[in-house]
């Protein structure tokens, strides 16, 4: 294994292992088979920065410093008309390792110069923005991600499928939905915010292989624009609850409906039985926000939603409420509160 790939598996241990110790240290699959943990986490971070300060001694002093802790550098040059310079580091910071890709255009003055961070921490994205505070710079992306584990996978990922949702998702794109992931938008499209949540393996410390249920939400420049989040600084104080406010937890309200087509509609029973029947099967495939859509056209008067917020949602945030994503924090979620409708 080089260097390089070593020094990479290793990004990923640094939330893994705070895990499994909190894990061990409060025995939680011990004593309650119901019990799943949540990781809060920050898979990357994207920072652009103006192309005027190339070669400043601002842009020099904060690229001194991150070859200065990297263990391993590459640098590549393309003919691509645009980001053709591409300058990939792993460091090493304050005992943990990440990745850092830099992109720039050479010959496009008016692109930015493109900084990912991937897994920052508080103590990093502090330490960057010491360098960073003397640039024009923007947050551009930020992926928030939760990784849910538990003694049942399946069933967790089974009720994220049927219940989890993607709030003001944008336009009617194409969502992407396969067997073992999801999307909650087009995420490559959407100009804002995306997610998805897909089944995910890893290892623990004894190397012990693990499912967990990852959800994601991107958030874009347009939405940290919106919100007046500009620079790390913003960023650092930002609301832990913001990201949380783009997901949610429903349920369709089947009786609503039922009262609906019995009652002004004119449905018998038994008409009202096949509708039910096909309207779980797509429950089931997680077009629960198209299954709202698709009800309204049974009784077209008004405004109505047949979707309603499932308990788990203000369970749920409650406990998320005064944690932090930056810091890696954890919460322990009752399993038997995640009841699916279907």
């Amino acid at each position: 294994m080089t260097p390089e790939k070593l020094a990479t598996e290793q990004i990923g241990e640094n939330h893994q292992n705070n895990f499994y110790n909190y894990i061990n240290r409060n025995r939680i699959f011990n004593t309650n088979k119901q019990s799943i943990i949540v990781n809060l986490s920050i898979d990357y971070i994207i920072i652009t920065i103006k192309q005027k300060y190339y070669n400043s001694n601002e842009f020099n002093r904060l690229f001194n410093m991150i070859n200065g802790i990297s263990t391993s550098t590459k640098f590549r040059h393309t003919n691509g008309d645009e980001w053709n310079e591409i300058r990939r580091n792993i460091i090493k910071f304050n005992n943990k390792t990440h990745k850092v890709i830099s992109l720039r255009a050479s010959g496009v003055p008016y692109l930015p110069i493109i900084i990912k961070i991937y897994q920052p921490d508080v103590t990093l994205l502090n330490h960057m923005n010491s360098y960073l505070n003397k640039m024009e710079h923007l947050v551009s992306n930020v992926e928030f991600t939760m990784d849910f584990i538990g003694e049942e996978p399946d069933h967790i990922y089974k009720f994220m499928k049927e219940h989890l949702l993607l709030m003001w998702p944008g336009k009617k794109l194409y969502k992407p939905n396969y067997e073992t992931s999801f999307y909650g938008n087009n995420l490559r499209e959407a100009t804002g915010k995306g997610s998805r949540c897909y089944q995910k393996y890893i290892k623990d410390v004894d190397d012990n292989v693990l499912k967990s249920i990852r959800v994601e939400l991107l958030m874009k420049r347009r939405m940290f624009h919106n919100k007046e989040i500009n620079t790390i600084s913003d960023f650092m104080s930002m609301d832990n609850m913001i990201p949380l406010k783009y997901l949610s937890f429903k349920q369709f309200n089947f009786n609503k409906f039922h009262n609906k087509l019995i009652d002004e509609v004119g449905f018998y029973k038994i008409m009202v039985n096949d509708v039910f029947e096909s309207f779980t099967n797509k429950i089931k495939n997680g077009d629960l926000d198209l299954l709202n859509d698709l009800a309204k056209t049974y009784y077209k008067k008004g405004s109505l939603s047949y979707l309603q917020q499932h308990d788990f949602n203000k369970y749920f945030k409650g406990l998320v409420d005064g944690k932090v994503f930056i810091n890696g924090d954890f919460i322990v979620v009752d399993g038997g509160k995640m009841v699916c409708t279907v």
